[in-house]
């Protein structure tokens, strides 16, 4: 017997309408709006083209004046970041092209990552024994950490948040074909 109060059960990306599960994702111009938790048509997000591959991702977003409470104290940030942070699910494809461009964007922030914090750390244990070389480490761990801070957060990502609310999320970086398939965006 089946459970009357059970919440509807899909067959997966392709079921739904045209390869979208009806009611999780609509085009606003140059934006796509979803549901906080979506599953996107089977195609590349970024070229229209046929998925060859699946990415389910959970995109974290937080308003501008949290990011620049960075500019007051990095500890302040930190807690308006884990208080106000709204996070949306999604599940989109990707064509092989731009799921390669994905993994070595991730791969090269992580490299970036690490090799900033040895430079950094590196730098700071050997400042007596280093002097003038040590800042100059540490001047270098710290781009390579902004720099693979920027690889991760901005390129590894095909979809970037623009707002996440309670009940949707709006992305920058669909292709506008891609966008030209889903239903209009009724602002409710």
């Amino acid at each position: 017997m089946s459970n009357p109060f059970a919440a509807p059960m899909s067959s997966g990306p392709s079921g739904g309408v045209g390869g979208l599960l009806v009611g999780e994702a609509w085009s606003d111009g140059p934006l796509l709006v979803t549901n906080v938790i979506a599953t996107l048509p089977d195609a590349c997000v970024k070229c229209n083209q046929p998925a060859q591959h699946r990415v389910k991702t959970t995109l974290q977003w937080v308003p501008l004046w949290v990011r620049l409470s960075l500019l007051l104290s990095p500890l302040m940030m930190l807690v308006l970041y884990l208080i106000f942070r709204r996070p949306a699910t999604v599940d989109f494809g990707l064509c092989e092209e731009h799921f390669r461009q994905r993994n070595v964007a991730r791969v090269a922030g992580g490299v970036s990552l690490g090799v900033g914090v040895v430079l950094l750390f590196g730098g700071f244990l050997a400042i007596d024994a280093l002097e003038g070389w040590a800042l100059a480490f540490m001047g270098v761990g710290i781009v390579a950490l902004l720099g693979g801070a920027i690889a991760v957060g901005r390129f590894a990502s095909p979809l970037s948040p623009s707002e996440i609310d309670r009940e949707h999320a709006r992305f920058t970086g669909a292709h506008v074909d891609y966008l030209a398939r889903l239903p209009p965006w009724d602002r409710r």
